[in-house]
């Protein structure tokens, strides 16, 4: 993550902060980045779900939700366990969506719609 991303990141949940979580993923929990955007979360008091292998880190410590997947060894040089941890999580924010989209879809669906047809028109 860049200090382009953390910028980006920081601008975006100062804009209208109490209808925003914050999806942190970290295997280790303990990148500097992902401890400044949750302290940064922390001082707007927005939520941060921290999806991490390691339970005893500070990003588990400090989240308001912490979901926690199998600590797997990355082994050998095609690191499987490495791509079996990547897509868990990538499963779990996609879970997230989905339950959040299915809770809301009344207020939700159509601003989707429109981020679908602007990326339709970027594509095209």
């Amino acid at each position: 993550m860049t200090h382009s991303d953390i910028h980006l990141i920081t601008t975006l949940l100062s804009a209208n902060p109490e209808n925003k979580v914050l999806v942190l993923i970290s295997n280790s929990g303990e990148k500097t980045q992902i401890e400044q955007l949750e302290n940064i979360a922390k001082s707007l008091q927005i939520p941060v779900i921290a999806v991490t292998g390691n339970q005893d880190s500070e990003l588990a410590k400090q989240a308001t939700v912490t979901l926690l997947h199998s600590a797997l060894e990355v082994s050998g040089k095609i690191r499987t366990a490495a791509t079996a941890s990547l897509i868990a999580q990538l499963y779990v924010v996609d879970m997230l969506y989905y339950y959040f989209l299915t809770s809301n879809y009344t207020k939700y669906s159509e601003p989707i719609l429109r981020t679908h047809d602007a990326t339709n028109l970027f594509l095209n």
